[in-house]
């Protein structure tokens, strides 16, 4: 939440690498490193919906997210 005050070894560069389904899901959700933010932005990313991806082929549509948190 806004004004939420995180710790030095929460702050800093992830990545998190998924699938996303036909239905919009993101499943086979990994991040590195494994911070409590990055884990906790992964539950969230679970819970989200996409808009249907490009599957020519396919069954999933993988992704990589290059994030970084700051204060």
């Amino acid at each position: 939440p806004a004004g939420t005050k995180l710790p030095a070894s929460e702050l800093g560069h992830f990545n998190l690498v998924g699938d996303i389904t036909a239905a919009g899901q993101m499943i086979n959700i990994e991040v590195r490193p494994e911070t409590e933010m990055a884990k906790c932005y992964a539950a969230q990313m679970a819970k989200a919906h996409f808009l249907h991806p490009p599957l020519v082929g396919r069954t999933t549509y993988p992704v990589l997210l290059d994030l970084n948190v700051t204060p």
